[in-house]
């Protein structure tokens, strides 16, 4: 999802670019680096480095549903593995009886608000 370019104070606040093409390269770049936790280094204080660890935090997620697989997922492109992952957990929430639709809305609306820094 994109946010648009214009808000008031002109600032976008979205995660430091990570420049891997796979989830094997993903997996380095996280690897030796400790868990964070913006409970520990006071939310909202400094929201470009809250955004990034919430993109780490996804980062580790989609490692391990990658390395569960194993094998090629780890090297597919990126597209492909989140794809299988977004396709997945559709039917973990259809089991759940989760309605995507108010997740999704509901994760964008929190992206949106997170990347403007109205939080």
């Amino acid at each position: 999802m994109a946010v648009a370019d214009t808000y008031a104070d002109g600032v976008l606040y979205t995660a430091q670019p990570m420049e891997v093409s796979d989830v094997a390269e993903l997996a380095r770049l996280f690897e030796g680096r400790h868990k964070e936790s913006l409970a520990a280094t006071h939310e909202g204080v400094d929201i470009q480095r809250d955004n990034n660890i919430r993109a780490g935090w996804a980062a580790r997620a989609l490692i391990a549903y990658a390395s569960h697989l194993g094998g090629q997922s780890l090297v597919d492109e990126l597209e492909t593995v989140t794809g299988d992952l977004l396709g997945d957990l559709l039917h973990l929430f259809d089991a759940l009886g989760l309605d995507w639709e108010e997740i999704r809305e509901r994760g964008e609306r929190f992206h949106r608000e997170e990347v403007l820094g109205d939080v």
